[in-house]
């Protein structure tokens, strides 16, 4: 459940900031109103984005990383 959360609020994160990028603006350059909206959604999403990740388990568990040999190339 944390691993799709972690990924569902990665992907709001990037899709507001695109928004914000084609929406929040005028043609000119001016600040639109509606940004604000994309501002919030995207750091709403970037808190729950990093609470999530905080919860995943890591991949490999850290009782094994003392006999982790390095690939020898």
């Amino acid at each position: 459940m944390w691993l799709a959360l972690t990924l569902l609020s990665f992907v709001t994160f990037l899709a507001s900031m695109l928004a914000l990028t084609r929406r929040g603006f005028t043609r000119d350059g001016q600040f639109r109103r509606a940004g604000a909206v994309f501002i919030a959604l995207a750091a709403f999403s970037a808190l729950i984005w990093v609470f999530s990740l905080s919860k995943v388990p890591p991949p490999y568990p850290i009782e094994k990383t003392r006999r982790y040999e390095a690939p020898n190339f």
